[in-house]
């Protein structure tokens, strides 16, 4: 029964294409009724006790003139922007401080009142006062103009803020990758460290004779096949290259070469000796 008596009041409140809700001690905006009527383009929720707009109310796309005068709103919502046929806004004594960056969408707007609003400078100098058709149409040109450089200069501002994150992400990212690779060269560092401390600190073992005399060593048999293949080599000396037979051999030649070089010694090579020398080859 209530709700029928408030759709009858509000069609009551409604003069062609214009819905007149002024008056009314309204602290909400009655969306459910007034979307029900497609046909309105005018609104006037004038002289009310309204502290805040329902997003919804920015479905109302169709409207073209809206009257929100002598309420008691602080804000605006966010999408306020999407009512983009509006032409004439009214907000004259409220609460405003601010008004959405979406705002800037607009365009169509040729009448604005924000008389008697705490403003933000800015934005109050942008307004101006609203006496008359002309001024209220300046003041409607210069705030949506006001609000499309602010949101470009935040839009900037948020470009530069997401490129330097991105940009700290990527240096992040390198710096790590770098490190992971520092770590991944000191462990194989450390591993062949370790793999060459371990061969040189491998202790001898016996080995074949030609190697032994040599100075060669032959690797240890293990069940590893692989390693069948490698000899740990000692520093050689000139000496430690001939093997036993040929150490022989050398032995024998000093042998002969010193008794030849004794049977034909002469003696000491004094003056005496040396005109024997000269007698025996004549």
């Amino acid at each position: 029964m209530t709700s029928t008596k408030k759709q009858v009041e509000v069609k009551d409140k409604i003069e062609g294409d214009m819905m007149d809700l002024s008056f009314l001690q309204l602290t909400e905006v009655p969306m459910k009724d007034i979307a029900s009527y497609k046909k309105v383009r005018e609104l006037d929720i004038s002289t009310n006790r309204l502290v805040r707009l329902p997003p919804a109310m920015m479905t109302l796309t169709h409207l073209v003139k809206i009257d929100l005068s002598k309420n008691q709103l602080k804000e605006l919502p966010e999408n306020f922007g999407d009512l983009k046929k509006l032409k004439h806004l009214d907000l004259f004594s409220n609460q405003l401080k601010q008004l959405p960056l979406s705002f800037c969408e607009l365009r169509e707007l040729k009448f604005l009142d924000l008389k008697d609003n705490p403003l933000v400078p800015v934005l109050g100098e942008a307004a101006g006062d609203c006496v008359d058709a002309k001024s209220c149409q300046l003041a409607a040109k210069k705030v949506v103009n006001l609000m499309s450089t602010l949101k470009e200069e935040v839009e900037k501002r948020l470009r530069k803020e997401k490129e330097k994150m991105e940009r700290q992400e990527r240096e992040e990212q390198e710096a790590e990758m770098r490190l992971l690779e520092q770590k991944r060269r000191e462990k194989k560092a450390e591993k062949q460290r370790r793999r060459n401390q371990a061969k040189w600190n491998r202790p001898n073992e016996p080995t074949a004779s030609g190697f032994e005399d040599s100075g060669f060593q032959e690797p240890p048999v293990t069940d590893n096949s692989e390693s069948l293949n490698r000899v740990q080599p000692r520093t050689p000396t000139i000496l430690s290259r001939f093997t036993p037979s040929m150490h022989r051999i050398v032995a024998t030649s000093l042998v002969i070469f010193t008794a030849v070089t004794i049977a034909r010694w002469n003696g000491p090579m004094t003056t005496e000796n040396a005109f024997k020398n000269v007698k025996k080859k004549l």
